[in-house]
């Protein structure tokens, strides 16, 4: 499985090189910057991936969802924090005015919460708005269908209208925003997740029913998406396509990493705050080679990947 795993991701990453990724609203952009829009603030909403943590502990911010840091730790364990650093903006979210605007909440973070993360925030004129979603609606929706509470056709139908209601909001927020980056949902199907249940009620049972999941959710993102006037603020970082086929080896991960985790799953506050580096080292001392920290979410070294990722794109003629 996980040799099919990255023969299909290589494959895709050849087409990705050849083809324009897709930029929601925008088409592929434009073809040259005079006047490049550098940020001087990040406004971030979205589910887990994006969740920065709770201040109120001791360290602060260490219930993310992947491996934390301990108290003398300073590593980069989370995107946005590095796509911040990468741009030069402060990481420090305790600041009395931050760079970085965190408002993703721990349990709250389907697609039909996000309006409400926003509520108090005052857009300014260097503000980036960066959403993520679709995680936490697959995930519930997912574990919904495998406790037979809900059936494959409710679920995908769902899934489908929480894409078009993250495309609603993101048109939404044009109002408040001019510059919005959305990314879309990742693919399970290869995760410790995905083999941790069974469907076989079914085809391809579970890891294939995430599978369609995703490109429902992705497909609900980006539908009537070219009705909408080409050059408008909304940029669509293609997590689904570009986050998994590219540079892994670069960054360290391996094959056996692709399908491994380190900590039990992230179900609970108290497992994110056990799951240390000291910890993870402990269980796994090669974890930074892994993909997945728990069974869903992505290590540091592939958060700073994606991190990274994603200031190249929008620093090259996809973005503003």
């Amino acid at each position: 499985m996980v040799n099919q795993f990255w023969g299909e991701w290589a494959q895709r990453g050849l087409r990705v090189l050849a083809a324009c990724p897709l930029v929601l609203l925008a088409a592929c952009g434009s073809s040259s910057k005079y006047e490049e829009f550098i940020p001087t603030r990040i406004v971030s909403v979205g589910d887990q991936v994006s969740y920065l943590g709770n201040s109120a502990l001791s360290p602060a911010y260490s219930d993310r969802f992947t491996i934390n840091n301990t108290a003398t730790d300073t590593g980069v364990n989370n995107w946005v924090l590095q796509l911040a650093a990468s741009y030069g903006l402060s990481t420090n979210l305790a600041a009395a005015d931050p760079a970085v605007v965190a408002r993703t909440d721990a349990t709250a973070n389907r697609v039909t919460d996000l309006a409400a993360r926003l509520t108090g925030v005052t857009a300014r004129s260097g503000d980036m708005l960066v959403v993520n979603g679709g995680m936490a609606d697959i995930i519930a929706l997912a574990d919904a269908v495998a406790d037979n509470s809900t059936s494959t056709s409710q679920a995908l139908a769902d899934i489908a209208t929480a894409g078009a209601s993250l495309q609603a909001f993101l048109t939404a927020q044009q109002n408040n925003f001019k510059h919005i980056l959305v990314l879309n949902a990742y693919d399970l199907r290869y995760s410790p997740y995905a083999s941790s249940k069974t469907l076989s009620s079914y085809s391809g049972g579970f890891s294939q029913f995430l599978h369609d999941m995703t490109r429902a959710f992705n497909n609900g993102l980006i539908r009537n998406a070219g009705t909408f006037p080409a050059g408008s603020g909304i940029r669509l970082f293609d997590l689904e396509t570009l986050f998994l086929n590219a540079n892994l080896y670069n960054v360290g991960i391996t094959v056996a990493g692709l399908s491994s985790s380190t900590c039990p799953s992230f179900t609970t506050e108290a497992i994110r705050t056990a799951c240390t580096t000291t910890a993870a080292t402990a269980i796994h001392s090669d974890y930074a080679t892994y993909l997945f920290a728990d069974t869903k979410f992505p290590t540091p070294v592939a958060h700073q990947l994606l991190g990274t990722q994603v200031y190249a794109f929008l620093r090259g003629v996809k973005g503003w």
